[in-house]
């Protein structure tokens, strides 16, 4: 029998639904946006009774382990107090097919947006009333993207860390420099061009740019040596500014 995530969310819903500690089930990510394919993760969420994490992290190993031995744990460190994450492999399945589990305390309060793409949401169950929605507030929104290009302005305007670098032949840390400072605000004023209503500022960034576009920013990742990072630094720079222009 093959062990997919159909299988998976099947067995977690049929040995939590009756438990007393567990409110809601729900899935996040591609399962809940419809875009799931044959490399896709499986992001599962809990609501869970204040102090009981533990104990239900222990069950959900448990019910894994029905499935064959897990052959990677791991906990994620979050910053917030009401959130724990872990990621699970169960042997045997799929290697990408990771399971991103978290759990939220019951005491925490949270509003999925409606139609805000990254804020998809597949209930399995909800006893208790835990999964809840608001509108989108577009002046809120716009006064965020305000402020997050105003960052992103002072961030790309660093380059001048990235040069020097390549004057010091340090390839390795130009190339994490060009990365902060170049590459990373440049594909997220794009995305904020081009998809503004999307959080994963980074994330699938082709899916939503022109293909010409894409491919351009495409090239800009592809370094072999600081002689041709000095050059598509000056292009990254020009295609930044022409962006700018456009959003301000």
């Amino acid at each position: 029998m093959e062990i997919g995530r159909n299988l998976i969310i099947a067995l977690l819903y049929e040995q939590l639904k009756n438990n007393t500690n567990v409110y809601a089930f729900w899935l996040e990510g591609a399962d809940a946006s419809g875009l799931t394919d044959e490399y896709s993760d499986l992001d599962i969420w809990f609501d869970v009774e204040d102090g009981k994490e533990n104990l239900i992290f222990s069950e959900i190993e448990r019910i894994l382990e029905k499935l064959g031995p897990l052959d990677f744990i791991y906990e994620q460190e979050l910053p917030h107090d009401l959130i724990r994450h872990k990621v699970y492999h169960v042997k045997n399945t799929a290697t990408t097919l990771l399971l991103d589990i978290c759990i939220q305390s019951h005491s925490r309060k949270f509003f999925f947006t409606i139609d805000l793409p990254g804020e998809e949401v597949k209930i399995i169950f909800d006893k208790d009333n835990v999964i809840k929605f608001k509108e989108f507030d577009e002046r809120q929104w716009n006064e965020f993207l305000e402020k997050r290009i105003y960052h992103l302005k002072n961030i790309f305007h660093q380059d001048s860390r990235v040069i020097k670098m390549i004057k010091r032949r340090e390839f390795i840390d130009a190339f994490n420099f060009y990365y902060k400072f170049t590459l990373q605000p440049l594909t997220e004023l794009l995305r904020i061009k081009y998809a503004p209503k999307k959080q994963m500022f980074l994330k699938y960034i082709s899916q939503d740019l022109p293909e010409d576009l894409s491919k351009q920013l495409e090239d800009l990742y592809k370094i072999n040596s600081l002689e041709e990072m000095f050059i598509k630094l000056t292009l990254a720079k020009k295609l930044f500014n022409n962006v700018l222009k456009d959003l301000i």
